[in-house]
């Protein structure tokens, strides 16, 4: 694992969130001691323009390379899931990073081990599984992700929509993944989305009536 993190700073130096920073600053352990390494300017003068954003943030994770920790003081909404789709570890601290980079990059490797225990202890279905005989299917996309990293949603849902018959599916999810809805209507499906909490997504895929859709 990398031992490299991305902050979000204010002009003073503490933790802000993507909408106050003035610049992005990655940092890596060398020698038992924490340094700056790269620094990246940012800013975004309309954030109502979802198209610019989402380009905007698209370019700062590919230039943070095999960096994959990103912290912030706040970290919500678009900014999120783009960091969520690129396979970023996602922390919220408030304060100066000289004062939680080590503890931090500790929790998270305790957190990958963690993950990766579970995993060989209960492998996730990296598939849809079936609820019932009337047609009905499940998935956890954050489990299947969680437990299986090289695993995309395009991964995990394209083959069940191609080649299952079925009434309906229940997908938990994190994010509505960008690329569902336009396939979905390629395949003459239909989507329900409920948005139970931040991060926290429930949605129905069915083809023509479903009952309570």
């Amino acid at each position: 694992m990398s031992k490299e993190i991305a902050v979000a700073l204010d002009n003073n130096g503490d933790t802000s969130t993507l909408y106050e920073t003035s610049v992005i600053k990655v940092y890596k352990k060398e020698n038992e001691q924490w340094e700056a390494v790269k620094e990246i300017n940012f800013e975004i003068d309309n954030w109502n323009d979802m198209k610019l954003v989402r380009q905007a943030l698209v370019s700062i994770t590919d230039k943070l390379d095999s960096c994959k920790i990103f912290v912030g003081k706040e970290i919500s909404g678009l900014p999120n899931a783009i960091l969520d789709m690129a396979g970023f570890t996602i922390a919220e601290v408030d304060g100066k990073p000289e004062d939680f980079l080590q503890e931090l990059l500790e929790e998270v490797e305790q957190y990958q081990e963690s993950k990766a225990s579970a995993a060989n202890e209960k492998p996730a279905e990296v598939q849809p599984v079936k609820v019932n005989d009337q047609g009905s299917y499940r998935i956890d996309l954050k489990q299947v992700q969680e437990q299986n990293p090289g695993i995309s949603s395009k991964k995990a849902l394209i083959p069940f929509l191609q080649n299952t018959t079925f009434y309906e599916l229940e997908i938990t999810c994190g994010h509505t993944p960008p690329w569902l809805e336009d396939e979905l209507k390629k395949m003459n499906y239909k989507l329900k989305t409920i948005k139970n909490s931040e991060n926290d997504y429930t949605l129905i895929v069915y083809r023509g009536t479903c009952k309570g859709c």
